[in-house]
């Protein structure tokens, strides 16, 4: 069990996700997709080079890699660097299951098996009290790091088919002038396996005060996330840790969120139409 503060043995922690955040959201020819790109091509490569290494490559200058690392929620050219070091790739780690073993189950029936198991150990209850703050929240945001993003984004989209519009934003540096722009009882929804979400967000434990305003929730494989003072509940997801399950179990658990959602918005309004 991953304990609160106890690092996950990941690649590159942040960095991709960022990178990719904005070759996603970036025209070609603006600066910062031109930088992002080289930086993802080169990533294995950064931990050896030097800021100017990286200008020229770019052809910017050095002060335009600094602003870029700031922008991305680096403290300097120096934390990007730290980001690749020493680090494994996430294949090593995550992609650990053959597809078709010769004594064991093959990779689908592992797959069920955890649809199973998700099945016995989440807490419905839990989820349709979720499904009714997210109702009676005029300001829900939800995100998500890595592949804990897509499931957040997925959400998003299903809320929306109920007519429910939550915001989803997706580069750490939006994500945080979310949080700053909210007002006092906002919703934010966590999809955080390690639940170390907010340490990537907030690295100092001074600036996660901020999140002591909003109703935080968080869908997490950490027991431990429900201690942290400035979260209101947790939606744990057992047994999350590898390919098999994660992140399938987010993407079923994101779903149970937004039928129940449907569910209750259509009782409401059937007791509406009833009273009308």
């Amino acid at each position: 069990m991953i304990k609160n503060g106890e690092k996950f043995k990941t690649s590159l922690e942040r960095l991709p996700e960022m990178l990719m955040g904005i070759i996603n959201n970036e025209t070609m020819d603006s600066v910062d997709y031109i930088i992002a790109e080289y930086l993802l091509n080169n990533l294995f490569k950064i931990k050896n080079q030097s800021i100017q290494d990286i200008a020229d490559g770019c052809l910017v200058s050095k002060s335009t890699i600094s602003r870029f690392c700031r922008k991305v929620g680096l403290d300097s050219f120096q934390d990007l660097k730290e980001e690749v070091s020493n680090k494994v790739p996430f294949r090593d780690i995550l992609f650990t299951e053959a597809l078709t073993p010769e004594n064991d189950d093959h990779y689908l029936v592992k797959v069920a098996k955890q649809i199973i198991e998700l099945d016995k150990e989440i807490d419905y209850i839990k989820i349709k009290r979720l499904a009714r703050e997210i109702y009676e929240s005029h300001n829900v945001m939800v995100m998500g790091y890595m592949q804990a993003h897509n499931p957040a984004i997925n959400l998003q989209q299903d809320l929306l088919a109920s007519n429910k519009i939550v915001k989803a934003p997706t580069q750490i540096y939006l994500q945080q002038e979310a949080i700053r722009r909210a007002k006092q009882g906002d919703m934010l929804i966590i999809f955080s396996n390690s639940g170390l979400f907010f340490e990537r967000l907030y690295p100092s434990t001074n600036e996660r005060k901020i999140l002591d305003k909003l109703n935080v929730w968080v869908i997490t494989g950490n027991e431990y996330v429900k201690d942290l003072p400035y979260v209101n509940d947790v939606l744990f997801i057992p047994d999350n840790n590898n390919i098999t399950s994660h992140p399938i179990q987010f993407y079923l658990t994101e779903s149970l969120i937004a039928t129940s959602y449907a569910e209750y918005t259509r009782k409401i309004e059937k007791d509406y139409e009833h009273n009308s």
